[in-house]
């Protein structure tokens, strides 16, 4: 069973989707909310704030809550983090901490233009669909960007949630290559699989504003079980008819 603000969380993105709640306009008033989904103000509060975290609403204070005038524009796989896309496809999500802290930049990671003494918090974590493996991802954050997040449990909260709440960051854009590979040893044992099971893997560039400024602040690698994730492109031909609109969605196999 889903936690009751994902739920909530769920339903919300879709009614704005569906373009029932349309950019610029307010959505329903947290009392409203409370008394259509049956659940506690808390429970509205976390949901509206994930969907905050991601760009889809804003709040004015004194105003209300609206649909962001920038979500017309927005790729059909809008940024969120794993837990959230797991949980889109009916799976109950969970996850496990591997490894985290403060390191050196070194060479690897070029993405984020930093020297190779600057330091780094890496956060590395299995996330998990109905108890089952589905992917393994290594986030690498500038540390100068985010001071204090070592002391954050991300076993227990959302990476970009924690980013949105403490920090003010909000997520714009992802530049993102993905690729067939076989798996590093550890990653097989992660992910449980052989070492000749084909892996897709992602290597994303994340940026955001902060304080006003977009910067690149994420260095994000992650390998998904090509068993349970499959990868498919739709085309769409613009209005003008010059040139395709093309969208990379994911979808879970039927096992």
């Amino acid at each position: 069973m889903l936690a009751k603000y994902l739920n909530v969380q769920l339903d919300l993105k879709r009614r704005i989707q569906d373009g029932e709640y349309k950019p610029g306009e307010t959505i329903p008033s947290e009392r409203q909310l409370t008394e259509d989904y049956s659940v506690s103000r808390i429970t509205i509060r976390r949901a509206i704030s994930e969907l905050i975290s991601i760009g889809l609403l804003e709040t004015v204070q004194g105003k209300g809550t609206f649909v962001c005038s920038a979500y017309a524009n927005l790729d059909l796989v809008p940024l969120t983090g794993c837990t959230e896309n797991i949980a889109q496809l009916g799976l109950l999500p969970s996850k496990r901490l591997v490894e985290s802290g403060i390191v050196p930049a070194g060479s690897s990671f070029t993405q984020l233009n930093l020297g190779a003494k600057d330091p780094v918090y890496r956060i590395c974590r299995v996330f998990y669909g109905n108890g089952d493996p589905i992917n393994y991802t290594e986030s690498t954050l500038n540390y100068a960007y985010f001071p204090g997040i070592e002391d954050y449990d991300f076993e227990e909260h959302s990476l970009y949630d924690v980013l949105h709440k403490h920090y003010g960051l909000v997520l714009t854009k992802a530049r993102r290559t993905l690729t067939a590979t076989f798996p590093p040893a550890r990653v097989c044992a992660l992910l449980q699989v052989g070492e000749n099971t084909p892996i897709l893997f992602f290597r994303c560039a994340t940026e955001g504003l902060l304080r006003g400024k977009e910067v690149i602040f994420e260095d994000y690698s992650s390998w998904y079980r090509s068993d349970r994730y499959a990868f498919y492109i739709d085309q769409t031909r613009r209005k003008d008819g010059d040139e395709l609109e093309q969208t990379l969605k994911k979808v879970l196999r039927t096992l």
